[in-house]
């Protein structure tokens, strides 16, 4: 029952580029379609019930120049998952039928990476091209039973998106250097990628911008404009003259208790100014964490005349 067993497919790309790429370019593509690559044997697993696939081998068998051509062998080793009836089945279609597992890591990949385009342009409706290709892929897909259903439960289990945006862009940089390249996939000609969304891939990675930044002033003087003597984090508002000028949200760190500073409409404080990155790219305050308050002159006194 614990038997593994192996078996080969191929995946071929040619770049129609009409220039030599350069060697750093090669270089970069082929380690980004190496951890592809290493993604597909979840949609093997979900094509192929019963099956479980343990090891990932990626072998370059062939690089050709002019048009890059970059060709891979691929080797998976797998054994029964606990349905062992299910992984016999599996296991004599795909036997029997090489080129269902060679159109399925044609349509993984098509989907992989059309998700990590996708994932990086955004919901822009201005991009239907992109989405006109994942719909492509999908249409592969119902050829050999692998239905949208199938494609999105794969996707919707890679988490890591940064990475993937990483991988995609990388795998894809030999497209870059002409403008007029598309990126065939052999054997699957419908899994092409055109230069129409190719032209959505940057040529070089750049990490997203945080989704949240968090600034730091000291002495600073805040205006409260709602507050609530029995919460820290609930019920309390302001600004913070000449940092944040629009009211938002106040909270209080442990430290700071609601009590005192109810009732006080302008003080200077420690605080932490929390931005979020919105459609335009730009950063706007949502909250103003108040970290340290100094007490009024007056209340000092009355506090050190009270003892």
């Amino acid at each position: 029952m614990s038997d593994t067993y192996s078996i080969e497919t191929r995946y071929s790309v040619k770049f129609t580029t009409e220039n030599p790429v350069p060697i750093s370019k090669i270089v970069e593509s082929l380690v980004a379609y190496e951890k592809l690559l290493r993604r597909t044997p979840r949609f093997i697993e979900r094509a192929y019930p019963g099956i479980q696939i343990i090891e990932t081998q990626v072998l370059v068998d062939h690089i050709e120049s002019g048009s890059l051509i970059e060709d891979f062998v691929i080797r998976y080793v797998f054994k029964s998952d606990e349905n062992y009836d299910n992984f016999k089945e599996s296991v004599a279609k795909i036997m029997d039928d090489n080129g269902a597992l060679k159109t399925l890591v044609a349509i993984g990949m098509g989907a992989i990476i059309g998700y990590g385009i996708f994932t990086y342009v955004g919901h822009n409706p201005a991009k239907t091209h992109v989405e006109a290709y994942n719909n492509t892929i999908i249409n592969i897909g119902s050829d050999i039973e692998f239905t949208a259903d199938d494609v999105q439960a794969v996707l919707s289990g890679m988490k890591d998106k940064k990475r993937l945006i990483k991988q995609t862009i990388h795998a894809l940089a030999p497209a870059k250097t002409d403008p007029n390249s598309a990126v065939e996939v052999n054997g699957v000609e419908a899994a092409t990628i055109p230069k129409e969304v190719l032209s959505d891939v940057p040529a070089e990675y750049e990490p997203p911008p945080p989704r949240e930044i968090e600034e730091h002033y000291d002495n600073v003087k805040i205006e409260v404009f709602a507050s609530d003597r029995d919460k820290t984090t609930s019920g309390w508002a302001g600004i913070v003259p000449g940092i944040v000028d629009t009211r938002v949200k106040f909270s209080l760190q442990d430290e700071v208790p609601p009590s005192f500073l109810h009732g006080q409409t302008a003080l200077r404080a420690n605080v932490t100014v929390v931005s979020r990155l919105k459609e335009g790219k730009s950063y706007q305050p949502v909250l103003v964490e108040i970290r340290h308050v100094f007490m009024p002159q007056s209340t000092a006194t009355q506090a050190t005349r009270g003892d």
